[in-house]
């Protein structure tokens, strides 16, 4: 699918290469934190877009990836844990993306709602931002510089999702725009945008987004 594709094509970089780069082009890069050979990062990225393609899996990951490297190549089951679950996240998000750009599908979707997971994992920037979009809610403009910025995943072993969202399942998720949109049939001429929240994505996180300054 689309998620396997963008895997498969992400530019391989060692740390201080990535690190080079602007928010633009990271977003084609891939790199793993303490693992610099060219060859072993290219495993690890064919193994991630492997498993997308066959059906995520943590455990087969894990066991696809240390077949195709050293043992010795992550810091830690926690480190490689936090490869999977980024990255993973990451590819099912820019193919979700990629599906949404077509301007066919794109104007059937303005709308995007965010959903954290609730556990005892869960970061209090990441639960924030169930009530950080629209009246409060979790829904957002899907062209607001807001939620291009903090569109999931936004740092690192981020587990929350978002979902595109129609006009009316916005406006039954109680969003005022969507409401008046609905029921006269015309899109409002200003569309509903939210304030940047006063935390921001990590560096390595930091899209490119028209509007919105990288420095938030």
């Amino acid at each position: 699918g689309s998620a396997a594709r963008w895997l498969a094509s992400r530019n391989v970089l060692t740390r201080p290469a990535y690190d080079a780069l602007d928010a633009q082009a990271r977003q084609k890069a891939l790199t793993v934190a303490g693992v610099d050979a060219q060859e072993t990062l290219e495993k690890i990225r064919d193994a991630l877009a492997d498993n997308v393609r066959e059906g995520a899996s943590h455990a087969s990951f894990r066991a696809k990836v240390l077949e195709a490297v050293d043992a010795g190549t992550f810091l830690s089951p926690r480190h490689l844990e936090v490869v999977f679950r980024t990255n993973v996240q990451t590819a099912f998000s820019e193919g979700q993306l990629s599906v949404l750009q077509n301007p066919r599908v794109q104007q059937g979707f303005p709308y995007a709602a965010y959903d954290a997971i609730h556990d005892s994992r869960a970061r209090h920037e990441h639960l924030a931002m169930e009530h950080h979009g629209i009246g409060s809610t979790n829904v957002y403009r899907s062209d607001d510089p807001v939620f291009q910025t903090f569109r999931p995943p936004w740092s690192y072993s981020c587990r929350c999702s978002w979902t595109p969202l129609t006009v009316r399942q916005a406006a039954d998720a109680g969003v005022p725009e969507a409401r008046q949109w609905l029921a006269s049939g015309v899109e409002p001429p200003v569309p509903a945008r939210v304030p940047m929240p006063p935390f921001a994505p990590p560096v390595g996180f930091q899209r490119a987004v028209a509007s919105a300054p990288l420095s938030v």
